[in-house]
């Protein structure tokens, strides 16, 4: 379609991080053709328009890029929130797991991936569950998504223990996977759906592992992403087996680079930032999950060593517009300061920040002539945005926006929100047969573990 949005405040996030007040923008198919004053662009497009979209009141937003979720991991909201990152990671996601089936998993994905879109992650870096089945969901639902498989060779059965038991077949499997994944999705649907690399943590996966997760990801050209220093059993592992920081032994194996993506970092020192930012890696910061287990991620030594930080969602809840606050506010308690980071940088985080850390740049992460029409528009209309000045626009949307305020959303030039529901089918469907199955997996839980 031929699609002329008029008369909104676009906040283009360009290298200018240009705001238009009165603005319009020209879609042909996927691409955003052009970007001007409303005054402007009607004359031009108006006749050829297909579909013409009033904007009036609204924010025009580039689409949020969600670099670190985990869609099956839904099955886990309101019980394993008030855990530890060990407990959870492996008290319940990984058994739980093992109940889940592959159409289980594409239930709650999909209804997952509804929720991303209705708070404004059109891309997704996402993994866990049988990945097949999560692309499935992907796919229909309309996201744009980077995903990767759990790749490991750690019993991780054991590993709540304290038994770390590096198992070569489970390796192999788990990478094998990830092979199939590639040759399966990468590049489906001109690119909306692509893989990564993903080994789970530092600890879960040996040295000749690291090894061929680093010659996969050269040969088919794609990034690595992986759980980074996210608790401390993780940490003293990786010492206590190689003598070294986690950064170190990614270092050592060959895994970093700028195709590498750390996910949280929240007990980082100072000499792994330096590492990091020595090799060009790209942090996945989610401070809502952090918050809730007491910690807070040492942002501003990532921010100081010049490391390019986006945002992720991680577990339970997917609203990046929460995520902005969360990161806001828990660095201004961490470092005692009143005016840092600025509003807008929580907002770079959430978009272009997101499209460096994935090398898509060029294509996402900004409303630019030339790039693709990922785009989110926010009702402005509302007392929670009031008032509001072109001086205050992006500080409104942090500080006081909700995702509830998300009017439409639209991926490669087409609408999959609009007032606020997503409608490319029926969303209650959607979440009623999450819900059976949510109901089906934890009866199953319960008789397995009570």
């Amino acid at each position: 379609m031929k699609i002329l949005i008029k008369n909104g405040i676009i906040v283009t996030m360009n290298d200018m991080r240009s705001i238009i007040m009165d603005g319009a923008i020209y879609i042909e198919s996927n691409k955003i053709i052009e970007i001007g004053e409303t005054s402007n662009l009607i004359k031009k497009y108006v006749a050829d328009a297909d579909r013409i979209i009033n904007a009036k009141n609204k924010i025009i937003l580039p689409g949020f890029i969600n670099i670190h979720a985990h869609a099956t991991l839904a099955i886990l909201r309101g019980q394993a929130e008030d855990e530890d990152s060990f407990t959870s990671v492996y008290g319940k996601m990984f058994p739980i797991n093992d109940i889940i089936t592959g159409k289980d998993t594409y239930h709650i994905a999909k209804s997952a991936y509804v929720e991303l879109l209705k708070f404004g992650s059109t891309t997704i870096v996402d993994n866990f569950g049988s990945i097949m089945d999560v692309a499935q969901a992907a796919y229909e639902v309309g996201n744009r998504v980077f995903l990767n498989d759990t790749i490991r060779d750690a019993d991780v059965t054991k590993v709540k223990e304290g038994i770390y038991e590096y198992v070569p077949s489970i390796g192999e499997e788990t990478l094998q996977k990830t092979i199939d994944l590639i040759e399966t999705w990468h590049m489906k649907d001109e690119g909306r759906i692509r893989c990564l690399m993903g080994p789970h943590g530092t600890d879960t996966c040996s040295p000749d592992l690291m090894k061929k997760i680093r010659d996969v990801a050269n040969k088919y050209q794609i990034g690595i992403t992986i759980h980074l220093a996210q608790n401390k059993t993780e940490i003293e592992q990786v010492k206590k087996l190689y003598g070294m920081s986690t950064v170190e032994y990614l270092e050592s194996v060959g895994i970093l680079g700028t195709d590498f993506i750390g996910a949280h970092g929240t007990f980082l020192e100072e000499k792994d930032m330096k590492l990091l930012a020595k090799y060009g890696a790209n942090m996945a910061h989610c401070p809502v999950i952090y918050s809730k287990r007491g910690f807070v991620a040492p942002l501003a030594g990532m921010f100081k060593e010049g490391i390019n930080v986006a945002l992720g969602t991680d577990n339970f809840n997917h609203d990046i517009i929460q995520e902005m606050k969360a990161g806001l506010m828990a660095y201004r308690i961490k470092n005692n300061v009143a005016t840092e980071p600025k509003p807008e940088k929580m907002l770079e985080m959430a978009t272009i920040n997101g499209a460096k850390a994935l090398g898509i740049e060029k294509e996402l992460g900004s409303i630019e002539e030339g790039k693709i029409a990922d785009l989110v528009l926010l009702d402005c209309n509302k007392p929670n945005y009031i008032p509001l000045f072109k001086e205050n626009v992006i500080s409104n949307i942090v500080h006081t926006g909700l995702s509830s305020d998300i009017d439409m959303v639209m991926v490669g030039g087409k609408i999959l929100v609009e007032n606020g529901l997503y409608i490319r089918e029926d969303e209650n469907e959607i979440m009623s047969n999450f819900q059976d199955t949510a109901e089906k997996v934890w009866n199953k839980w319960h008789d397995k573990f009570s």
